[in-house]
């Protein structure tokens, strides 16, 4: 939880950087008349509010749980994944209308080797900051990074292929501004679409098979006398798991409170989960 609020400020910094990038693109995409260039500046824009989202979803997260909300507020953070993933639909499916509207009526693009510049060094800029998510991704596991890291490379590919549309226009043809805008915003309506899915299935209770492989196996080495006839997972976000385990000994030899307290501390000392333990006691 720790890790997660020194985020905030990374989040923020982030934020400052694509909105940056918004105002550069959009003045370059109005100056040559690149759809290309233009759609990928409000795609920056976009990444701006998706930023201030994770923002929110980050504070949420890092409140204390209430009467109302007795298990906290960590299913907040796929409220957010999913909205931005919608945020990034919309966006990709309105421009991918705009870009064969434009390719049913081709225009002139005015090509300038400073623009060209510009535009391939914020190309880096967004790799470096897909860079930078993917480390936070790895530390904290959480989905609004993961979201956030997947579009910030997202965006790499696509200013990189905005970059050899806007070069190649003029001797190519203007058509091309256009098909490639079609292809990119396509790219970005599908991985909007798989992003609402994953985030959907969350929201609704989805079996977390590698958190349960988990316990299955810190149950095995405990004991191997244990039979498990039942295990269920509730997860209120990635940091607040209660497991539920239904188990049974083969041995009547073994102390039964024993086993259940050594369970119990090592699901909350490795995985961080609460559990409880039914047994069965065969006569």
């Amino acid at each position: 939880m720790v890790i997660k609020k020194r985020l905030s400020p990374v989040l923020i910094f982030a934020g400052i950087i694509n909105l940056l990038l918004f105002f550069t693109k959009y003045y370059i995409g109005v100056h040559t008349n690149s759809l290309c260039i233009y759609t990928d500046s409000i795609n920056n824009l976009m990444d701006t509010l998706s930023l201030c989202l994770a923002l929110v979803g980050i504070s949420y997260i890092n409140k204390p749980a209430t009467d109302r909300f007795k298990f906290g507020f960590g299913k907040m953070e796929h409220v957010t994944t999913f909205i931005m993933s919608l945020i990034m639909t919309v966006a990709g499916c309105s421009f991918a209308y705009n870009s064969l509207s434009r390719l049913m009526t081709p225009v002139p693009v005015w090509y300038f080797t400073k623009y060209a510049v510009i535009i391939a060094l914020t190309c880096l800029v967004k790799l470096l900051l897909g860079v930078v998510f993917s480390l936070g991704y790895k530390k904290t596991q959480s989905a609004v990074l993961k979201t956030v890291m997947l579009d910030s490379y997202l965006d790499c590919g696509i200013t990189l292929m905005t970059l050899i549309s806007f070069t190649l226009s003029n001797t190519v043809g203007f058509a091309l501004d256009s098909v490639l805008g079609l292809a990119i915003n396509i790219v970005i309506a599908v991985l909007g679409i798989r992003l609402i899915i994953s985030s959907i299935c969350e929201l609704m209770g989805q079996r977390n098979e590698k958190l349960e492989e988990k316990v299955l196996l810190i149950i095995k080495t405990i004991n191997k006398n244990i039979v498990i006839n039942d295990i269920t997972i509730h997860s209120y976000g990635d940091e607040k798991n209660f497991v539920t385990l239904n188990l049974s000994l083969t041995d009547k030899n073994i102390k039964l409170f024993s086993v259940q307290n050594k369970i119990k501390n090592q699901l909350k000392t490795e995985l961080n989960c609460n559990s409880t333990v039914e047994w069965e006691v065969f006569s």
